[in-house]
């Protein structure tokens, strides 16, 4: 049987069947081969989640030749992890030839064609087609905008106190070996020691100087003052980009000539820096004669530099592009990043941040002006993007957002309100909030629940990105707070496996938490349910085997005339050396309830001993007492004591009133005539019905009777339905 409990899939192994019962194994054939199959899909996802790829290789092997799709991409990957990579391209032909194939699976086979770079390029060119899904703000999902743009967001960013009336934008912190970091930044205010601005030169943009000042964890701002590298020419300079390893700073100026229309345009150079001798920046060679080049961005990691250009050939206006560094220093031939960024609209100032692309944009997917966007990489050159909600993007131009994990501060630029100039920059130290959400699973006693790659962070996990995408820049574990009563073998990555023996409760939990560098998330409660495997599958013969057995009154012992029924369930439980049983037992509703709880206790203990006996084995009963907690109608204890019959209701409530104000659980009991009968309480004994009413009678002189309690008058034949034990497969 396959459950599913919040999209995880939880499924058990099917019985083998001798050959007398081949018949039901024929009925049942096609639905054993799809849990068998399930189950050994569980522990491959399990595997492969766990980075174990050689036992989830194994297991994918065992779940059979007609994968789905999802488990054929995680099999190739398995296979390319173990170093097999012949068989890695085979499972990926499988994928491929599925119209329901993706990029991933285009790119990863065009990826291991190298003895076939024909059929590569047009599976790479498979992959370029086919879109990468973002979730709009404006389409389908208002209740993303809600979550990202309208709930209350507690944190601010704040102006820096360097800003001023001119315009202050595109941050960069270079990190210094001793002090603070620098902040190199672009300004269009007047600087000491700042070159005069050529006149009547035509040129697209304004004049602006590159400044530098220090910077802390506080957003404590040293004194501002022009980069001191000679680097502000008569025209513009800025933005920058850095890269720390080599130390190479990467930066927009001004062309050195103009161009065929008569204008200057905007280039990217390079230069040494701080240990620069010559002071005298190179240009680079992914600049385009007669377009714009500018507002770098460099990969330290990978060694790319991103940058944006009003080139020919991109999708309109300012588009992002991006130059891979070769061995000697130089780059190769910039390449669009493509329809996963770029728009008709400007794309422009990115920032590469902790692996991951950050950018502005003016597309009419955003709320207004410039918006902030976080893109990540899904391969090569296939972006997933998000828009970033408050108090980063506003109605007003954001842009220039840059995180620096060492002061652990976002800087960014907006021409909110609120600021000194048209653009100022803005500073908050980040501090995205951490909860989950609840999660339930269903198991199968005695055997074990296998949670891989859809664990209890999966939803965490999207209702985090929902609400905040800077969630994606911190690494998080989830960690168990309380273990539950079955096994659990619990792993940081929020996967777990989980196995309950034969034991009387059907439900179970635990608790776990997110951690995570910037704080933890209260405790998170996982829900897990017991199922019982349905007996439909079994011939009408075995499940009619398990019929009740019922007792003589106050007995527990075998009755001689139900001896048959437990042999057979003796000859089921041989049949199937995996069914595990659960043995119910009740009794009437005559008598004390902690007596009967103790009386159906020692009924299914008499029929767990005598089946465990004939079977010559034990650990594949459990019992359950009910006592007489299911007869229908066991509204009250044994015995009523009532205190008047009223025609109006108001004296029937005075009169209860006067009970309750005594102590007791005074209510009304509507007789099947017009009268509304006061009982004062109930009572499991004659005796303590007694004693109440010789209380009462006594302080409050009135006249009271004893009554059974209704169900207790049923005939014989009721109360011989109720003294029994049923039986419940639970496994098999």
């Amino acid at each position: 049987m396959i459950l599913i409990a919040r999209g995880k899939v939880h499924c058990v192994h099917p019985e083998y069947f001798d050959m007398k019962r081949l018949f039901i194994f024929v009925i049942i054939l096609t639905n054993g081969v799809l849990f068998s199959q399930q189950k050994e899909l569980d522990w491959a996802a399990y595997y492969y989640f766990n980075k174990d790829y050689s036992n989830a290789v194994t297991f994918y092997a065992k779940a059979g030749d007609s994968l789905p799709l999802a488990a054929l991409q995680k099999q190739a990957k398995s296979f390319l992890k173990s170093g097999d990579t012949n068989t890695a391209i085979q499972v990926l032909e499988q994928i491929v030839d599925n119209p329901m194939a993706d990029i991933e699976g285009y790119f990863l086979y065009a990826q291991l064609l190298t003895d076939n770079p024909k059929l590569a390029a047009e599976y790479r060119e498979k992959a370029a087609q086919l879109p990468i899904p973002y979730q709009s703000l404006w389409q389908e999902d208002s209740l993303l905008y809600k979550k990202r743009f309208k709930e209350v967001v507690s944190q601010v960013v704040s102006p820096l106190t360097l800003n001023s009336e001119e315009a202050e934008f595109a941050p960069v912190v270079v990190p210094t070996e001793k002090g603070p970091s620098q902040l190199l930044f672009v300004t269009s205010r007047k600087m000491q020691g700042e070159k005069k601005k050529l006149k009547r030169i035509l040129s697209k943009y304004p004049i602006y100087n590159l400044a530098k000042t220090t910077i802390d964890s506080s957003q404590t701002a040293g004194t501002v003052s022009l980069f001191e590298l000679g680097l502000n020419t008569v025209l513009q300079d800025g933005p920058v980009a850095y890269d720390p390893i080599r130390e190479i700073l990467y930066l927009t100026r001004s062309a050195g000539k103009k161009d065929s229309q008569g204008v200057i345009q905007l280039e990217l150079y390079q230069v040494q820096y701080p240990d620069n001798q010559s002071k005298v920046p190179t240009p680079l060679s992914v600049n385009s004669q007669g377009f714009s080049s500018m507002h770098p961005a460099y990969d330290t990691i990978h060694k790319r530099l991103f940058f944006s250009s009003d080139r020919p050939g991109g999708f309109g206006g300012f588009d992002l592009y991006v130059a891979q560094q070769l061995p000697d220093g130089t780059f190769s031939a910039a390449v669009n990043l493509g329809k996963d960024i770029n728009t008709e609209a400007n794309e422009v100032f990115p920032n590469w941040v902790l692996g991951q692309l950050s950018y502005a944009s003016k597309s009419d997917q955003g709320i207004g002006g410039l918006d902030i966007w976080l893109a990540e990489e899904r391969m090569s050159n296939r972006w997933q993007k998000e828009i970033l909600g408050p108090p980063y993007n506003s109605s007003a131009d954001d842009f220039g957002w840059t995180y620096n994990p060492a002061l652990n501060l976002i800087i960014q630029t907006s021409s909110r309100d609120g600021g000194k100039g048209d653009d100022d920059l803005y500073a908050v130290v980040p501090k995205p909030f951490l909860q989950g959400i609840p999660d339930a699973y269903d198991y199968f006693v005695s055997d074990t629940l296998v949670v891989g790659d859809k664990g209890v962070h999966s939803n965490d996990e999207f209702v985090l990105a929902q609400q905040n995408p800077l969630h994606r820049f911190y690494k998080r574990s989830y960690e168990l707070v309380s273990k539950p009563k079955g096994s659990l073998k619990w792993n940081k990555n929020g996967s777990f496996l989980y196995f309950n023996p034969v034991i009387e409760s059907v439900r179970d939990s635990f608790y776990y938490q997110i951690h995570s560098s910037y704080g933890t998330s209260d405790s998170i409660k996982v829900v897990l349910t017991q199922k019982n495997k349905s007996i439909s599958n079994l011939s009408n013969e075995i499940q009619t085997i398990f019929e009740p057995v019922y007792f003589n009154y106050n007995k527990a012992d075998l009755l001689v005339q139900y001896k048959e029924r437990l042999d057979k369930v003796v000859q089921a439980l041989r049949q199937y050396p995996k069914m595990i049983v659960r043995v119910n037992s009740y009794t009437d509703s005559r008598g004390n309830s902690s007596y009967n709880m103790q009386l159906s206790q020692s009924r299914y203990e008499t029929m767990i001993a005598y089946i465990e006996k004939e079977l010559n084995a034990t650990g594949r009963l459990v019992g359950v007492a009910f006592g007489e907690t299911k007869v229908p109608g066991n509204d009250f204890k044994n015995y009523l004591l009532y205190g008047g019959s009223y025609g109006a209701k108001a004296n029937a409530e005075k009169a209860m009133s006067r009970f309750i104000q005594a102590g007791y659980t005074s209510f009304l009991d509507r007789t099947t005539t017009s009268l509304f009968r006061v009982a004062v309480d109930s009572f499991e004994s004659y005796q303590e019905a007694k004693e109440a009413l010789q209380k009462l009678e006594s302080e409050l002189g009135v006249k009271l009777w004893i009554d059974e309690s209704p169900v207790n008058k049923f005939g014989e034949e009721f109360h011989s339905q109720q003294r029994k034990v049923i039986f419940e497969v639970l496994n098999y």
